[in-house]
């Protein structure tokens, strides 16, 4: 007979049934502590065989038990019964993790009752265990689903004027841990304005009239952050009266942004469409009259005029000039309004595209007695029609932009970096000012006159365009007088999720 038999065995008689009885009834096992004999420590055979192990008679020496507790909530359960010092609950509610033998953790429910002598002094602790584990699993699975979808819970309860929020509500406001909100506190978080009067007003109504409520708003975190939250509310009565309002809290910042976003994004994407609409037709129709101007100026040069009209020949020519120009200009920009791409990328070997823009090219690089060097350029996904005007502006540039009689020369080189390929386009050429650099992508813009260098300011922003279809980036470098390199990304690999 052990000790806790002994001492039921004097307190209520015969009891080796009743023991027996209470052993195999409780929960899980059954718990003894002596306040006055800290040593008499005791739990059940039951709950050592919870745990994995055969019962033995030496598992009952002293604090034996602790072993199985991880050292750290042992430490919290030492420091708690000594808290309570002389002056212990009536009853004790914990929840105790223990180690399995197999090494699981069990999760146990500690309660107990305080058993005092007739004196009305504190003596023992007796109580059982109940074996929480499943319970426990799925709270947590519950509590890890809630923290994933930023959901929390809170109630009010308007009769006392308080108000509780969970860990997540906390979390979502910003608040320390330890913070205790009262009403008018809570509703000072809502954004000023047509949030905090909505909550006010359903608030209001819910104790009033017993309605609850659904609904999306914003409110100002304890850092300052302005967040979407969605707040839902349900009354509770009991003899016709609210006794508590319980809801749920759900952060869906993200969530509304990416709709706006995508919502934006959408109009964007509309906006663009009528805008490459517009710059198409307003390009085709455009055209039409000038092929008109330039043929009709052609017919009254060729039929109407004679060797003698040489001042209204020079006029015819600058009329011609001037519409050719236009007609140019006007088919850049129809070409630059159709760089909107959605179809799918396809191979494109970039050695190859250069050797037939070379051969493309073939009678201005004779004239300048230009020499272009490349090798070995890489094959990547693109758009190869658009890769190859892309390569044919930058070559033709190097060939253009330079000074009278001197021979241009243009280097065209590849390196494989994280995500893609870096293409360098050199030449000797005439260089770029400093000031000018961010200009030149610009729709139009020239840097020089057309009786030095023709063109009409479009090449270099259908280069930009081009390279931004293939989610890279152009940049350019240069010294005036000794070379000009434009650098351009290829990407052909998604950034991985540990990438920064």
């Amino acid at each position: 007979m052990n000790y806790l038999q002994k001492e039921i065995a004097d307190r209520f008689g015969k009891t080796d049934e009743m023991f027996s009885f209470l052993n195999t009834f409780s929960w899980d096992g059954m718990w003894y502590r002596d306040l006055e004999q800290p040593d008499n420590e005791w739990i059940s055979e039951k709950m050592w065989q919870k745990l994995g192990y055969a019962y033995r008679a030496e598992q009952q020496k002293v604090r034996a038990w602790e072993g199985l507790v991880p050292p750290g909530d042992l430490m919290h359960f030492r420091a708690y019964m000594q808290k309570l010092g002389d002056n212990p609950p009536e009853t004790v509610d914990l929840i105790v993790r223990f180690l399995h033998k197999d090494g699981r953790t069990i999760w146990m429910q500690k309660r107990g009752k305080l058993i005092r002598d007739a004196d009305g002094r504190a003596i023992r602790f007796f109580g059982t265990f109940h074996d929480i584990t499943r319970l426990k699993t799925n709270q947590d699975l519950l509590y890890q689903t809630a923290q994933a979808a930023r959901i929390g819970s809170w109630q009010l309860y308007p009769q006392e004027g308080k108000i509780v929020w969970d860990s997540i509500v906390r979390d979502i406001h910003e608040v320390p841990s330890d913070y205790v909100p009262d009403l008018e506190t809570a509703v000072k978080f809502y954004k000023e304005g047509e949030s905090r009067e909505k909550v006010q007003k359903y608030v209001q109504r819910a104790i009033d009239e017993g309605i609850g409520w659904d609904f999306e708003h914003q409110l100002v975190t304890a850092k300052g952050r302005v967040i979407w939250v969605r707040a839902m509310g349900r009354v509770e009565k009991t003899d016709g009266q609210v006794t508590c309002i319980y809801g749920l809290v759900q952060d869906i910042d993200r969530l509304v942004r990416a709709e706006r976003a995508l919502r934006d994004n959408s109009v964007l994407r509309s906006k663009s469409k009528q805008l490459e609409d517009f710059a198409y037709i307003a390009s085709h129709d455009l055209r039409e009259p000038l092929r008109t101007l330039l043929s009709f100026t052609e017919l009254l040069t060729r039929e109407y005029m004679n060797d003698e009209d040489a001042e209204v020949r020079e006029i015819a020519k600058y009329i011609t000039d001037a519409a050719s120009r236009m007609d140019a200009m006007v088919q850049g920009l129809l070409d630059y309004s159709r760089l909107t791409h959605q179809n799918p990328y396809e191979r494109a070997d970039m050695q190859k595209i250069t050797e037939e823009v070379l051969t493309d090219l073939k009678v201005s690089i004779e004239e300048k007695n230009a020499t272009i060097i490349f090798s070995d350029l890489p094959t990547v996904n693109g758009y190869p029609s658009e890769l190859k005007r892309l390569m044919q502006n930058f070559i033709s540039n190097g060939i253009k932009f330079h000074e009278p009689g001197a021979r241009p020369v243009v280097k065209i080189t590849a390196k494989e970096i994280r995500r893609g390929w870096l293409f360098s386009v050199e030449d000797n050429g005439i260089g770029i000012p400093a000031k000018s650099r961010q200009d030149i992508f610009k729709l139009f813009k020239r840097l020089h006159g057309r009786s030095k260098y023709q063109g009409t300011g479009i090449g270099l922003a259908v280069c930009q365009r081009i390279v931004e279809l293939h989610r890279g980036r152009i940049e350019v470098y240069s010294e005036p007088g000794e070379f000009t390199r434009f650098e351009f990304g290829i990407k052909t690999k998604e950034r991985k999720l540990n990438e920064r």
